[in-house]
């Protein structure tokens, strides 16, 4: 190989190293930005999804609050009991007891999609597990002999608490340590007068709304 060859050959061969180097670069640069938009987005996208999943548990709340109030209608105004309320409430939220499909839907209304399925049974036509809890002052309580109450008889129907977040799957009395603030640290409540919005956690233990920190008691 004489010198004219080598010099082609080589200088052949650096273009095609810087090239392939720009190449990099600009593959490593391109990488690097992407990478600090997902650090960026992400966090965004997870606050979006949560406040969907947010809303969605509101509206599972806005179908009980309809339920209920249309219960009370049928009861001379009483509340449902504790004890039974998922299935009593059951033919006002458009299912039956004995259409089983229509149960496969109704039990969806008990899931908040914020929170995890506590136990498999939740699936089951059966089931009475989910994730709402009730306040057994208004709804009754079988062990402490309080019976359930008429809607009319509550004051500040605004300020009093039905339904929220529950975080156990067997027993479904409000009290505070069975109240769940699994939306950004707070949680959904649905009001005796029908209203549903989001309270941080803080907010509802206020002594005006008398909640508890014993079993099976509600506000």
């Amino acid at each position: 190989m004489n010198n004219n060859q080598m010099c082609f050959c080589t200088s052949r061969d650096k273009k095609i190293f810087w090239g392939f180097l720009f190449t990099l670069v600009e593959l490593l640069v391109t990488i690097a930005i992407i990478a600090i938009l997902a650090s960026m987005l992400l966090p965004s996208l997870k606050t979006a999804k949560d406040t969907c999943k947010k809303i969605s548990c509101q509206g599972k709340l806005k179908q009980w609050a309809e339920a209920v109030h249309m219960y009370c209608d049928d009861w001379n105004g009483y509340f449902p009991n504790s004890d039974f309320w998922p299935t009593t409430l059951e033919e006002y939220t458009g299912a039956t007891n004995n259409l089983y499909p229509h149960r496969a839907k109704y039990n969806k209304m008990r899931l908040c999609p914020s929170a995890q399925i506590l136990d498999d049974s939740v699936s089951t036509t059966d089931s009475q597990y989910g994730h709402y809890a009730v306040n057994s002052n208004f709804t009754g309580d079988r062990v402490k002999l309080v019976w359930t109450v008429k809607m009319n008889m509550i004051t500040s129907p605004s300020e009093k608490i039905f339904m929220a977040d529950g975080n156990n799957a067997f027993f479904d009395w409000l009290v505070m340590d069975r109240y769940e603030a699994r939306h950004a640290n707070g949680a959904n409540n649905m009001w005796v007068d029908g209203h549903v919005n989001w309270t941080k956690k803080i907010d509802v233990t206020a002594a005006l709304l008398g909640i508890p920190g014993h079993a099976r008691g509600g506000m």
